[in-house]
């Protein structure tokens, strides 16, 4: 059954994991060429968002969060996120369909890369909560509960 309570539970576990991994992804990964993948994600999320492609933009969100984790070098890590981010996808189509693939929001994927390729850990994990907590606002306010 549809419920705003498990949507915005799976969005606290996103905040709450992917800030401390975008944190840890920019004190512990390399420079260029690593980057280039969530740099590309983020570059083809904001275009499948403009488009608008909201399945080719939700696709791409699914890969570039993990990918992003996996920069922590902590496997446990990027599997928990992306564990998390599947949670959340789920219940998101199954409780907020309405919820639009916000151009600001993919717009968002590239600041965080550019905390983290930039090597900024303070930055790069209030990127990440900046972004993480505007995506749960829209899904949130999108939720309208079953009749």
């Amino acid at each position: 059954m549809p419920s705003r309570g498990a949507l915005r539970e799976s969005y606290e576990v996103r905040i709450a994991v992917e800030c401390d991994a975008a944190r840890l992804a920019a004190e512990r990964s390399a420079p260029e060429p690593e980057l280039v993948g969530p740099a590309d994600l983020a570059r083809r999320s904001v275009a499948r968002a403009e488009a608008p492609d909201p399945e080719g933009f939700w696709e791409l969100d699914r890969e570039f969060h993990p990918y992003l984790a996996g920069l922590s070098g902590n496997a446990r890590l990027r599997a928990v996120v992306e564990d998390a981010v599947d949670l959340a996808w789920i219940l998101r189509r199954r409780d907020s369909p309405a919820a639009e693939a916000a151009v600001g929001c993919a717009r968002q994927h590239l600041g965080v890369h550019e905390a983290v390729a930039t090597g900024d850990p303070a930055r790069a994990e209030a990127a990440m909560r900046e972004h993480l907590t505007q995506v749960q606002d829209l899904v949130l306010a999108a939720f309208t509960a079953p009749l």
